[in-house]
C-alpha cells in the first residue's frame, strides 16, 4: 500500500499546471512521486482530452481526464468516454435569444462530437479538435441554425473583456438554473449543461 492510496489530485492546465507551453521539472517530480505511492492524478481542463494527450510525456494522468469544464470524463484519445453531456434541444432557443437580447457578443465557439462539411467550408475548424467558431456579424442565420442543430457540449460566446462581467450577469437571467454560465477566458463565457460542469 502506498502512502496516497485512495487519494485524487486534479489540476487544470492552462495558467495552472502549464503556464504558457512550459511545466517546472519540481511539479512533474512531485506528481510521479504522488503516483509512484498510489495516488491518482488526472486533468480538468476546459480542453478537449485528445489535446491533453499532447502533453503526456510531461505528465500523464493515471485516471480518467475530466475535458470541456465536466461536459466529458475520458482517456486521453476519447476511446473510453465514461461520462458525457450535451447541451438540451431547447438550448437553441436560449442561445439565440442571448444572441439577440445581448450587446457586446463577437464570436461563439462549439465544441462538438461532428462537424458538417457546410460549417468546415464557412467557419473553419482546426483538425482533430471538434470545435468551430462562428463570428456573429461575418456569417449568417442559416449557419448559426446548422450549428445549433449539431450535437454540443457547450457553447462559449465571446465578448469583449470590459463588457464580460455584465454579459456574464445578463446570460445568467436569460438562462436560468438548467444552465451553468461561466467564464472561461477574460472575454470567453461558456454555457453548459448545469448537470456537467466542473
Amino acid at each position: 500500500m502506498g502512502k496516497f492510496d485512495g487519494m485524487l489530485i486534479c489540476s487544470d492546465f492552462d495558467g495552472t499546471l502549464f503556464i504558457g507551453s512550459q511545466i517546472s521539472d519540481k511539479t512533474v517530480e512531485a506528481i510521479k512521486y504522488f503516483q509512484e505511492n498510489g495516488g491518482r492524478f488526472t486533468i480538468t481542463s476546459g480542453r478537449y482530452p485528445a489535446f491533453l494527450g499532447k502533453y503526456k510525456h510531461y505528465v500523464d494522468a493515471n485516471t480518467y481526464l475530466i475535458g470541456l469544464n465536466g461536459t466529458i470524463i475520458s482517456n486521453y484519445d476519447g476511446t473510453d468516454v465514461i461520462r458525457q453531456g450535451f447541451l438540451h434541444s431547447d438550448s437553441r432557443k436560449i442561445i439565440k435569444k442571448i444572441i439577440r437580447d445581448i450587446d457586446g457578443l463577437v464570436a461563439l465557439d462549439f465544441s462538438t462530437t461532428e462537424i458538417p462539411y457546410i460549417i468546415k467550408k464557412y467557419c473553419g475548424a482546426p483538425d482533430g479538435e471538434g470545435y468551430f467558431r462562428y463570428r456573429l456579424k461575418e456569417q449568417n442565420e442559416e449557419l448559426l441554425d446548422i450549428a445549433l442543430s449539431c450535437k454540443t457540449y457547450r457553447v462559449i460566446f465571446h465578448a469583449s473583456e470590459p463588457a464580460s462581467a455584465k454579459v456574464t450577469e445578463d446570460m445568467q437571467k436569460i438562462a436560468g438554473e438548467r444552465y451553468a454560465i461561466s467564464r472561461s477566458s477574460p472575454c470567453g463565457l461558456e454555457i453548459q449543461d448545469a448537470e456537467f460542469t466542473k
